[in-house]
């Protein structure tokens, strides 16, 4: 048996996406960058984003539905509905600040735009 029939698809992927990125992280280390080159990085980290804000978001949604179609618990003396909804909301304030980082990362990637190699 292989561990990752243990490990749900969506949290195998978020877990992969996360190696993916510190692994980017370590490759742009030392290397020689042209402005080409960082204009299409910031591209894809405008993409990154964009996917960030969207798992937020079905992240979100799936507490909702958890917490419509479970019989959840807390352990606390506060109610799994209260626990579910305080989650689910804060994964839409995260879908939205990762939305404004993608507003700021795509004026970045329009700044470079405007970079030439000077003779």
């Amino acid at each position: 048996m292989d561990i990752t029939d243990d490990v749900d698809p969506m949290t195998l992927a978020i877990n992969q996406a996360a190696e993916h990125l510190r692994g980017a992280l370590h490759a742009g280390r030392g290397v020689r960058v042209e402005p080409q080159v960082l204009y299409a990085r910031a591209s894809d980290l405008i993409s990154v984003l964009i996917r960030t804000q969207e798992v937020a978001m079905a992240l979100s949604d799936q507490i909702e539905k958890a917490a419509r179609t479970h019989r959840l618990g807390s352990d606390d003396d506060r109610s799994a509905s209260e626990h579910a909804g305080r989650a689910a909301c804060l994964l839409v304030q995260v879908a939205g600040e990762v939305a404004e980082a993608g507003l700021a990362a795509d004026q970045a990637w329009n700044a470079l735009g405007h970079l030439r190699l000077g003779e």
